[in-house]
């Protein structure tokens, strides 16, 4: 598989704290960092070090169902 070392920017959050990023934007089973930039009156900062690597999930396969019980 071929890795892209290329960043692209997914999420623009305004002065919020917080921010979600939809999993569903993304291509199945494939690794991700995520970096973050400020942005102000004074311009953008360097990227920040990739802290936070996740891994989305593979897509299902057809005939292959997980399904969960439970008893109370």
């Amino acid at each position: 598989m071929l890795e892209s070392r290329e960043w692209q920017t997914v999420s623009q959050v305004g002065s919020e704290p917080k921010a979600k990023l939809n999993l569903l934007q993304f291509t199945p089973d494939r690794e991700y960092q995520v970096r973050v930039v400020a942005l102000n009156s004074k311009g953008m900062s360097p990227p920040s070090e990739a802290a936070v690597t996740f891994r989305t999930p593979a897509p299902q396969k057809p005939g292959r169902e997980v399904i969960f019980f439970w008893f109370q």
